[in-house]
């Protein structure tokens, strides 16, 4: 700044001697222009010989005798900047400009360097700007304003200012370039990014730098064997920076190597095979590799699938290096893609202490190691220590919480989901299921309802926590509100399958029948596989009378049903022999209700429907005695078996033992049809008022029932 400086302030100098001669031209003569001249000649030397408070003494005397020029100003400004007084420069120059003064470039370079120098960064960037439309090649100044907006994180802004530095002549041409493509980077522009820095390597192949962003920006596309190339280029320009960027190294590395995990076809079919062989190369020729290296040629290893050699190596570099932490957890990822679990336990050990940052992700993996190896005692301990340690570590409340639940303690797990939920909301919907079934068992809705309701209440607008609230009003019995949270979910497509699913049951506990069918519907086309949704659109149609599709719908889910399901067989089958019976196929009920006493010969509820199916119909009366026996040997206690009975022996013509069956299973509960047969009962032992009386209770509890009152107002009438 020195010379532009002193440049500057020679042209100033000159104007104000005008200045000063136009004023002794149009005014009497005065003593005081000749000093004021004087003094500036005396200021503006000792400026250019350093003695910097007398130019400012000097400077200021000729600026109290002629106060309003503003050339004079500038010039006192100049001697105030060479002191670093920025904050006076500013007091002195910002009247000008605020008055419509025309100033020079000096003076708003002045301004622009003393906002700098003070803080106020956005008024510095304002002034420079002022500048470089004045000057706008003047390159010192651009480069001050890019650090500037680069400070104040405005990297949008740094691009046309930065665009006009470009040039293929300069030097900084390459450098430059590389700038402008980590502008792009910054503000997402990849396209121009990617030209910019390969315009940069194009100038200079040595740029390391350009090589790792385009590494990045490879990652960034998961174009992974192109970053590893580069990647590969900026280690073999600089391998003293291996440290650096191994963790992006690693993971481009995987992916490169496993096309699986990235779905690049081409990855991992040059850059790595390459290097291998560069590096064996010069082991061969005697080269032991510095310490980077070998874990660079490691890692090769490694992701061209020589998993055992990397293992051999990382050994190696641990067995010289045993504090190598980078080395220790390579050799862990190795053995873990190897699926070698019990052996990475042990090679935790050392990075379990203290002074470790990441001590408790470590104490959680090995827990996790514990689990895979079947200890769940060990694995619970680790991650009670996990949560000591740190926490608001969310992850190991949710391997707590599966713990717990795979023990039965329900309790227990849901105080862990819940704690899970608290630490990370998000993870909400992928813990919900779990949270729900552990709430339900163990008899406890109000503290998951509370915790989603306190979330909605501080405003959590988000799909799973008012699904999931829903669902849990839904299980608690709050059915208003529980449709209020699904049905706007459902109409907007934000419903899971599960919440679906609930919503599907809401319908039908509403009578909503048709929405509940539709319902289902959907939750079959995204599961097609999910056996319970063709029981469940099973039932829905059976209620609406449509037993074609009730049993179409058992049809289709009895293919689906897993060999070991032996349970959700048996319901399907009986559910089949319930639709027939709808139907009045006779042959079909009674061969489906032996299908599953075939497999199951002691399950009461089918035992109990053929005997009374037998009874109804009014044939193989023994067997049918029989098989309610049978049933009630299992539940002695159940009102419909019971009824059952009586029914048999009526049918066999024991009216009084059937009375008194009949009579048991009112005390053990009371239905409308049990009401029903006693009235029948009563009718054929000639009592027709207790029949009235049995009657108009069956009716009382099932009004739909036209053909009793049919038979009723027959029996009143004619007494039969």
């Amino acid at each position: 700044m020195g010379k532009t400086t002193r440049a500057w302030g020679l042209t100033l100098l000159l104007a104000l001697g005008m200045c000063v001669a136009g004023l002794r031209a149009a005014a009497p003569p005065a003593v005081y222009d000749k000093d004021a001249v004087r003094k500036v000649i005396v200021g503006y030397e000792a400026l250019l010989n350093d003695d910097k408070q007398f130019a400012l003494d000097s400077l200021g005397a000729a600026m109290r005798l002629d106060p309003s020029s503003a050339y004079l100003k500038v010039l006192y400004a100049e001697a105030l900047f060479a002191l670093g007084r920025h904050e006076e420069i500013f007091k002195t120059l910002k009247p000008l400009v605020d008055r419509g003064d025309s100033i020079n470039v000096q003076a708003l370079r002045m301004l622009a360097v003393s906002c700098q120098a003070t803080g106020r960064n956005e008024e510095a960037v304002a002034w420079f700007r002022r500048l470089l439309e004045r000057q706008p090649e003047e390159e010192w100044a651009r480069r001050r304003l890019l650090d500037l907006l680069n400070g104040l994180g405005r990297y949008q802004e740094m691009i046309p200012v930065y665009r006009v530095l470009l040039d293929p002549e300069s030097e900084n041409y390459a450098f430059d370039c590389y700038q402008m493509g980590a502008l792009y980077m910054r503000v997402g522009g990849r396209e121009p990014a990617r030209q910019y820095l390969e315009e940069a390597l194009a100038a200079d192949s040595s740029l390391a730098d350009a090589h790792n962003l385009l590494a990045r920006l490879d990652e960034l596309e998961l174009k992974y064997a192109q970053a590893l190339d580069h990647y590969l280029k900026f280690l073999e320009q600089k391998p003293e920076a291996a440290e650096s960027v191994m963790p992006q190294v690693v993971a481009v590395a995987l992916r490169a190597a496993y096309p699986a995990y990235s779905g690049d076809s081409t990855a991992g079919n040059g850059a790595w095979p390459t290097l291998l062989e560069r590096l064996d190369a010069r082991q061969a020729e005697g080269d032991t590799l510095n310490p980077a290296l070998k874990r660079v040629y490691a890692i090769a290893l490694e992701a061209t699938g020589k998993t055992d050699r990397a293992v051999e190596n990382y050994s190696a570099i641990l067995a010289e290096e045993p504090n190598d932490r980078f080395t220790r957890r390579s050799l862990l990822r190795v053995l873990f893609s190897q699926g070698k679990y019990a052996e990475m336990i042990p090679l935790y050990e050392p990075l379990l202490t203290a002074d470790n940052s990441n001590l408790s992700r470590d104490l959680f993996q090995v827990g996790v190691l514990h689990l895979r190896t079947g200890d769940q005692a060990k694995a619970r301990d680790y991650m009670a220590r996990t949560v000591a340690e740190d926490s608001t570590f969310a992850e190991p409340y949710r391997v707590l919480g599966n713990l717990c639940e795979t023990g039965g303690d329900w309790a227990c797990a849901q105080k862990n989901y819940l704690r899970l939920l608290v630490l990370d909301p998000g993870a909400t919907a992928s813990v919900f299921d779990h949270l729900l079934t552990v709430s339900l068992r163990g008899q406890d809705l109000s503290a998951p309802t509370s915790l989603l309701e306190s979330r909605v209440a501080a405003g959590d607008t988000s799909s799973a926590v008012r699904e999931g609230l829903g669902r849990l009003y839904y299980h608690g019995e709050q059915l208003d509100k529980a449709l209020g949270l699904l049905e706007p979910l459902a109409a907007d497509s934000s419903l899971t399958d599960n919440g679906l699913y609930t919503l599907g049951f809401l319908y039908s506990r509403l009578e909503r029948l048709p929405e509940a069918v539709q319902a289902f519907r959907t939750v079959k086309e995204h599961l097609p596989d999910f056996l319970p949704v063709y029981l469940t659109l099973s039932r829905a149609y059976y209620t609406l009378k449509d037993y074609p599709r009730a049993l179409a719908e058992l049809e289709a889910g009895l293919p689906r049903v897993r060999e070991q399901d032996t349970e959700s067989r048996r319901e399907v089958l009986f559910s089949m022999a319930n639709v027939y019976h709808e139907m009045a196929d006779d042959s079909n009920t009674v061969k489906y209700l032996r299908l599953v006493l075939k497999d199951w010969p002691d399950y009461a509820p089918a035992l109990n429907y053929l005997g009374y199916y037998y009874a109804e119909k009014g044939e193989n009366l023994e067997e049918a005695g029989r098989l309610v026996d049978r049933a009630l040997a299992t539940e002695p206690e159940n009102g419909h078996y019971i009824d059952s009975k009586g029914w048999v022996l009526f049918k066999q013509g024991r009216r009084e033992e059937a009375l008194k069956e009949i009579k048991s299973a009112l005390a053990a509960m009371e239905h409308a049809e049990i009401y029903e047969h006693l009235g029948e009962i009563y009718l054929s032992l000639g009592q027709k008022a207790e029949a009235v009386a049995a009657w108009n209770r069956s009716l009382e509890m099932d009004a739909t029932n036209n053909e009793l009152k049919a038979r009723l107002e027959k029996l009143k009438s004619t007494g039969n």
